[in-house]
This record gives structure tokens, C-alpha cells and sequence, in this order.
């Protein structure tokens, strides 16, 4: 029974590969980046309404789901699995506010494929700009 199901696995694996070239799945783990930060920025702007502010880089994302010391206007957790995603290449996203990237309301990026932090830029995925080469490059 556990070889069936194995094999069943194998399968769809196998013809998720022939149907979508690896081209395309790399821009669908951009895509999930993008809804995920989406996401991410709209849990921070019910808790900046709940505590009157965005928490800051020392605080990090950790707020949203886990209420700050001595809050009593906290309203979470502000993400509905009660926990911080990872981007699609299992990395934390990056969080800073004040922003240090000269973006208005806070930073908030992945490192995007090559795991690096290059300051929002390259192949970092953020919602205030786009990749700097194409991840089909890659």
C-alpha cells in the first residue's frame, strides 16, 4: 500500500515536470513570494491600526502572531495560520521599520533564489519592485 502511494507521488511529480518546464515553476515560487508578502503587508497594517504604529526591525514579523510585551491593544495573531510564512525558498522574509531602502512605510522583501540579501535589489522579491533579471534566466 505505501509503495502505491509512492508511486502515485512519483507520478504526478513526473508529469507536473513534462506539463510545466522549470522555467515556470521558478516564476510561480515568484508569484507565491509576491502573495505572501502581500499578505505580510496587510497583517502590518492591522496591527499598525491596533497599535497605533508598524513594529519595529528589533520587534520583526514576530508580532503578528505573538503579542509584544506589555500590549494591550494587540488584536492577533494578524495572520491566519497564526504563524510567519517562508519564502518559497525557505528563507525568512527580511523586515525593517523604520525603512532603511528609502521605501515610504517599511522594507519588506525576500532574498529571492540566490538566498543572499542585496538590499532589496537583483533577484530580491519585494512589493515595491520588481526582480532585476528574469528568474527564466535561471
Amino acid at each position: 500500500m505505501r509503495m502505491r502511494s509512492v508511486f502515485y507521488k512519483l507520478s504526478i511529480i513526473t508529469v507536473l515536470f513534462l506539463l510545466f518546464p522549470i522555467d515556470t515553476i521558478a516564476s510561480s515560487k515568484v508569484m507565491k513570494a509576491k502573495i505572501q508578502l502581500e499578505l505580510l503587508e496587510v497583517a502590518l497594517y492591522k496591527y499598525c491600526i491596533d497599535m497605533n504604529g508598524f513594529p519595529t526591525t528589533d520587534e520583526g514579523l514576530n508580532v503578528l502572531v505573538e503579542p509584544p510585551k506589555n500590549s494591550k491593544n494587540w488584536k492577533g495573531p494578524y495572520l491566519e495560520r497564526g504563524r510567519i510564512p517562508t519564502d518559497p525558498w525557505n528563507s525568512r522574509y527580511r523586515y525593517d521599520f523604520p525603512p532603511t531602502l528609502g521605501t515610504e512605510r517599511f522594507d519588506l522583501y525576500s532574498y529571492g533564489l540566490n538566498g543572499k540579501d542585496v538590499s532589496g535589489k537583483e533577484d530580491d522579491i519585494s512589493i515595491w519592485r520588481e526582480p532585476e533579471y528574469s528568474y527564466n534566466d535561471h
